[in-house]
């Protein structure tokens, strides 16, 4: 296919229309005008006077700081209402705002005269945002959450919500103190929905969930979502969960997040259980964990995850986490407790620690690991088999000294663990848990198995890596591929440019396909298909490493645009692989 027959069938593609326009209610701090909500001009300029006004449609907010005026007020927001903030003043579509430039803050700090360590706290709302009773269409969107004080046996102090459906989206929840979900508490029916967010910096005294609390009955689902520096400060049976808590009869789903340095600090001891749960506690009926990296957070017991509910973790690195005993209280399980039926799958468990046993992965149930890597971790017994998992059932995996008993213990049965593999993994290196070529972990996986969808770092799931013409899912969280690709965009006055590139292994003869998204289609043995089959456009481009540009003209882009994607498939001799898919969102300005 030639560039311009390629730029043709980018121009037919079906153009996605926008929805109706909405009402809109306009807010503006600095707004001078009739303060009606009509327009920017006529902005409310008190947002809590706003939200109250409106029962359908939009609120914009514009850039600024929006303080409530005391300890028990809160912005409520109203049901099945989008909100979104990061405007400047004088946008016509919202696609026009910048949320990371017109920072929009929602404070509790009602003085302004917050200082670090929780000083001059006592005067700060409650709760800065609270929902109650919220239908499914709710939002909040591009603000800043900040400043709630709620230590005194509260929850939820940057966001509340009770019996209530919100999504929140483009948002950073940050430096909210409380008892119970500093960041966020949701509870009762309903489902918390947070994507594309920042959770940080949030604090819990005595009990749990700093970042996150999901409390009974509610279901809620992270995406995209980095929930990092969160910390509880407590004593024994309290103190769980610093990322995320998740009370009994929760359903809790975290696909693509960051959980990263969750401390629970165990300052006073006593009788009872260890505080737990670095990363998070969950006690519910259901915890899937897909495509996240839990870094180091740190806990009496399970450094990262506290699981008490039926678990599966897959394609996710769990690594640097910590287990730390004190007043002689817990110490197991570096990366992992495991007290109900849990799954490993295609992940990575590497250089965590405990100060008692588990370093790795300690369970007391039935866990069990598939496609694994386990390499690396510490406990008192050193880097023994143990040291990596224990009391778990596993296959196909690389462990580290797997075969290595405690001193002074009987030697291990090499038939618990079924075409497992002890040669070190080839990472790429410190802190990257990619293979490199030739490593023993590449096409090592279970070879039954036809896996679809991605990995960690957005590979097909299963790849063909040494190119020998047979495939086989990879050990680990990253799938080896020999064919990268990659797009850029610029813009001219006139044109907007894609140039595709492609690295990886030099010499592969290269075609990029370009479709809309797919869940996946397995096409052996190059590998998963992303794209839909049934409408797909080729294009050659030279060996890799290569680059192919696209111009299509402003004028042809519809409003909407078009949302595709693109992969490459690279070959030699009968063998190759797909690539990474590359999401073209093609926008007019």
């Amino acid at each position: 296919m030639t560039r311009s027959s390629l730029s043709a069938f980018l121009l037919v593609v079906l153009a996605i229309g926008r929805a109706a326009t909405a009402q809109i209610i306009y807010v503006d701090s600095s707004a001078t005008g009739k303060g009606d909500g009509s327009s920017w001009v006529h902005a409310y300029p008190d947002l809590a006077v706003a939200l109250a006004a409106a029962r359908s449609g939009e609120v914009w907010i514009a850039a600024g700081r929006y303080r409530l005026t005391n300890k028990t007020a809160s912005f409520h927001l109203p049901s099945d209402v989008a909100v979104f903030g990061g405007f400047s003043g004088t946008e016509t579509d919202r696609a026009q705002r910048d949320p990371a430039t017109n920072r929009t803050i929602l404070s509790g700090d009602v003085l302004g005269d917050d200082l670090p360590g929780g000083v001059n706290r006592t005067d700060n709302a409650e709760h800065v945002v609270r929902g109650a009773g919220l239908g499914g269409a709710s939002v909040l969107d591009g603000v800043e959450v900040t400043g709630g004080e709620s230590t005194a046996n509260g929850a939820g102090a940057g966001i509340e919500l009770s019996a209530a459906s919100l999504t929140v989206r483009n948002c950073r929840v940050l430096d909210n103190r409380a008892s119970w979900g500093g960041g966020i508490s949701a509870s009762g029916s309903g489902l918390l929905r947070v994507e594309d967010s920042v959770i940080a910096g949030n604090y819990v005294h005595l009990y749990r969930g700093a970042g996150v609390h999901v409390g009974l009955g509610c279901s809620a689902r992270l995406v995209r979502t980095e929930v990092r520096d969160n910390t509880i400060r407590s004593g024994v049976t309290h103190g769980n969960g610093a990322g995320l808590y998740a009370d009994p009869q929760t359903v809790v789903e975290l696909l693509d997040c960051v959980f990263a340095n969750n401390i629970v600090d165990f300052r006073f001891g006593g009788t009872g259980y260890p505080p737990s749960g670095g990363a998070l506690t969950f006690l519910g009926t259901s915890l899937t964990i897909e495509r996240c990296q839990l870094i180091g957070n740190q806990a009496p017991t399970g450094g990262a995850i506290y699981t008490y509910g039926p678990t599966v973790i897959r394609d996710s690195v769990l690594a640097g986490n910590r287990a730390l005993r004190a007043f002689d209280i817990g110490g197991w399980g570096g990366a992992l407790v495991a007290t109900s039926t849990a799954t490993l799958d295609g992940s990575v468990v590497a250089g965590n620690s405990a100060t008692e046993d588990g370093g790795g992965v300690y369970a007391t149930q039935s866990t069990s690991l598939v496609d694994c890597i386990v390499w690396n971790n510490t406990d008192r017994h050193g880097q023994v088999g143990e040291s990596q998992v224990k009391g778990t059932s596993q296959r196909y995996c690389c462990i580290m000294n797997f075969l290595t008993p405690r001193q002074g213990e009987d030697p291990v049965d090499p038939k618990k663990f079924p075409f497992c593999i002890l040669t070190d993994p080839r990472f790429v290196g410190a802190g990257d848990y990619h293979l490199v070529a030739g490593s023993p972990c590449i096409d090592s996986g279970d070879p039954s198995r036809v896996r679809v969808g991605h990995d960690l770092g957005g590979m097909p799931r299963i790849l063909d890596g040494d190119l020998d013409g047979r495939w086989a899912g990879d050990m680990g969280a990253h799938e080896f591929g020999n064919i990268q690709l990659a797009a850029q965009w610029t813009r001219t006055s006139t044109t907007l440019s894609l140039r595709l590139s492609t690295s990886g292994r030099p010499g592969l003869a290269t075609l990029v396909a370009f479709g809309l998204p797919s869940a996946g289609v397995p096409l052996a043995p190059w590998g998963i298909l992303l794209l839909d089959p049934s409408v797909l456009v080729f294009a050659p481009m030279a060996p890799v490493p290569s680059a192919l540009t696209i111009g299509v003209p402003l004028t042809s882009i519809p409003p909407g645009g078009w949302d595709l994607r693109a992969q490459a498939l690279g070959s030699t001799a009968g063998a190759g692989n797909l690539s990474n898919p590359v999401e073209l969102q093609v926008r007019a300005p």
